[in-house]
This record gives structure tokens, sequence and C-alpha cells, in this order.
């Protein structure tokens, strides 16, 4: 049987995954990402996206330790700034 076809690329699971890791909200994402031209998004488009990923409810340390991964192998063709490869603590980010 045959897998479906990604809807996304690579790079935009990427820059959608290391925006989520950093502490910005589904819609934040969505936001960024349209704004910065990487691909047009909704909430929900990452949402499916953030899904896919074991990046739901990690503590802080472990956003960390996934940020530092991804970071190790950019996709982004630099649209991220360094500071995106820094998580945000809990605390900071507060409700958005």
């Amino acid at each position: 049987m045959k897998s479906r076809p990604r809807k996304h690329t690579d790079r935009v699971r990427y820059v959608a995954s290391v925006l989520f890791l950093h502490g910005l909200s589904e819609r934040l994402v969505a936001e960024k990402m349209t704004e910065s031209g990487v691909c047009l998004m909704t909430k929900g488009k990452v949402s499916g996206i953030i899904n896919q990923t074991p990046f739901r409810g990690l503590s802080d340390p472990e956003r960390q330790t996934w940020l530092d991964r991804l970071a190790q192998k950019r996709l982004d063709d630099g649209v991220l700034p360094a500071a995106a490869f820094r998580a945000a603590s809990r605390d900071a980010r507060g409700v958005r």
C-alpha cells in the first residue's frame, strides 16, 4: 500500500517545528511563517504538522535539546534568527 505524499516540504515542517519548540502558539507560528514568506499557513495547517511530531508537552530542557539538534541541520534558508533556537521558558511565554 502506498503512503500519501506529504503536503508540506521539509523546509516548511522544519520552520514550523522550530517556532513551536521556541515557544510560539500554533496561531503565532502560522502568522510568522506567512509574514516571512515561507508559506501561507493557517493554525490548522501548523497543528497538523505539529501533531505528526513528538513535540507536544515537552519540558523546557527537552525542547532546548530538540532545538539544539535542529540548529545543527538548518533547513530554513536563513529565515530564522539565532534566537529562534533558544527555548523560551514557560514563565516568559505566558499565554499567547
